[in-house]
């Protein structure tokens, strides 16, 4: 929700997001049999992808930023909106 959040107030928001998004212990990985959360917050790793290119990117435009960040941002979405979160509690 943070990511979305940010990027939906600033399109070309540069900032690394940190890879805490990406970390779920193990016992919350067992107690879902739903493998469809998983590859919807797997596709999210395109963030991963972002932050590795902003920081070795020699340069970058406010448009290509933007449009890295939509991609970003339409995928934050859809994992919202389609990942049943109240398993994850």
């Amino acid at each position: 929700m943070e990511i979305r959040g940010k990027l939906r107030s600033d399109m070309t928001n540069g900032e690394a997001f940190a890879e805490r998004w990406f970390t779920m212990s193990e016992n919350r990985r067992q107690d879902s049999h739903d493998i469809g959360d998983y590859l919807l917050i797997d596709d999210f790793s395109v963030v991963r992808k972002r932050n590795a290119y902003l920081s070795t990117a020699l340069s970058i435009d406010e448009k290509e930023l933007s449009n890295i960040n939509k991609t970003r941002l339409e995928a934050a979405e859809k994992i919202l909106k389609d990942v049943d979160w109240n398993k994850y509690r």
